[in-house]
């Protein structure tokens, strides 16, 4: 009986002993537990943490898009104010000097009506009435009432001329006029007898079943450009074989010419370094070719601009077989060689062109010691490159535009039929 109660003790104290053990495991496993949760609840601190961090970041960031949308808001309108101001300073210098331009007729009119021989009240009536026109003109605007700078561009944005499909396309006319036109225009490239990058150059045909003169194209420092390409369009429309070489060709990066370079800049230096040999070279590969064209007539001419202009007039020194030769604002050669032209020249000028009308008067003199055709025209008010600029100068670029082309087509047509 003692022996069977001490079993039953044993066995109790084996069984209370394991569920001790039972029982410190379970608190070990559940401290493990509540130390996991407390890691991973940690975890979750440190991301709400990095996600509140990413929002007031890009709060900022939106803040300082703002900012720098309303900067540029700001600048926009400032700019706006600017270029509306400038226009209207430069409209108010315009109407003065305008103005200026009259006070000597109108003193001379005072003075002739005048009568010093007795009736002097009624000239001083007229020179007061002068001084007075003189000092209201002269007085500064009253100030404009003030416009929002969101309703001043359609307001005051300058409205380009239509187009006169009887003249070359002013500069901003000429790729839609290129596109709209009906002729055939193509590009060749014409060998030079030296050897070489060829000379990439524009034709364009005239509509017309009979043969037709050339006009070689001779263009600005800047290049064969689409309003060169435009030009020699008109021409075509006026019923001439128009050339337009690109006479750079070769000269730009690999091998390239007008359309390889990067910045007008650089094609103005491209076309300094011509020599007065090459370009004559070069025009005379493009006159060979073009005055052989089955639908030529074998006579030719050549029209330059600026530049290309000088180049015209010097060309017909150099090329005896020219027929004639137009130079429009471009500088006259020297004396020594005016005596090899053959070739009748005409010319036109803008008036406010200093620098280039310089060299017109003695070349007019020299021509004519020589008996030779010299026929300058020079267009009051018109800036160098009018007939590029067509839009600019209070209309004095397109008045001269509207004389001088139709006298050149005269011209072209009475050397060249």
């Amino acid at each position: 009986m003692l022996r069977t109660v001490r079993i039953a003790v044993r066995t109790v104290r084996t069984a209370f002993k394991m569920t001790l053990h039972a029982i410190r495991t379970t608190s070990t496993a559940v401290k493990m537990t509540l130390h996991a949760f407390e890691t991973t609840l940690n975890g979750v601190r440190i991301t709400l943490h990095a996600i509140k961090t990413s929002l007031n970041a890009f709060l900022t960031t939106l803040n300082a898009s703002q900012t720098v949308s309303t900067a540029v808001k700001v600048t926009l309108n400032a700019s706006e104010l600017t270029s509306s101001a400038a226009r209207m300073t430069l409209h108010a210098l315009r109407t003065i000097l305008n103005a200026l331009r009259t006070i000597p007729l109108a003193i001379q009119a005072v003075l002739t009506s005048s009568d010093y021989n007795g009736h002097r009240q009624r000239g001083g009536l007229a020179m007061w009435t002068v001084f007075l026109t003189t000092a209201i003109l002269m007085a500064p605007p009253a100030e404009p009432a003030h416009v929002h700078p969101a309703e001043t561009p359609a307001a005051q944005a300058a409205t380009p001329a239509p187009r006169n499909e009887n003249l070359p396309p002013a500069e901003e006319q000429a790729k839609a006029a290129l596109e709209k036109s009906p002729r055939h225009g193509e590009y060749v490239d014409i060998k030079l007898p030296s050897g070489g990058t060829p000379i990439r150059t524009w034709i364009v045909y005239p509509e017309r079943k009979d043969k037709a003169g050339v006009v070689i194209l001779i263009h600005e420092i800047y290049g064969l450009s689409d309003w060169m390409r435009g030009v020699a369009d008109q021409l075509a429309r006026d019923g001439f074989i128009a050339v337009a070489p690109d006479l750079i060709s070769g000269l730009g990066p690999n091998g390239g010419g007008t359309d390889s370079v990067s910045s007008r800049d650089d094609v103005v230096k491209l076309v300094r370094g011509l020599t007065p040999g090459d370009a004559t070279a070069r025009l005379n590969a493009v006159r060979d070719y073009a005055i052989k064209l089955p639908a030529a007539n074998g006579k030719s001419a050549t029209l330059g601009f600026c530049w290309g202009g000088g180049q015209s007039f010097a060309f017909a020194a150099a090329q005896p077989g020219l027929n004639a030769a137009v130079v429009f604002y471009g500088v006259s050669p020297e004396a020594a060689e005016m005596a090899k032209i053959k070739a009748p020249v005409l010319g036109h000028y803008g008036g406010d062109d200093a620098r280039v009308n310089a060299t017109v008067g003695p070349a007019e003199a020299e021509m004519k010691k020589l008996g030779k055709t010299y026929e300058p025209h020079t267009y009051e008010g018109a800036g160098h490159g009018f007939l590029r600029a067509q839009n600019d100068r209070d209309g004095a670029n397109l008045k001269a535009t509207q004389q001088a082309w139709p006298r050149t087509l005269a011209f072209l047509r009475q050397h060249l039929k």
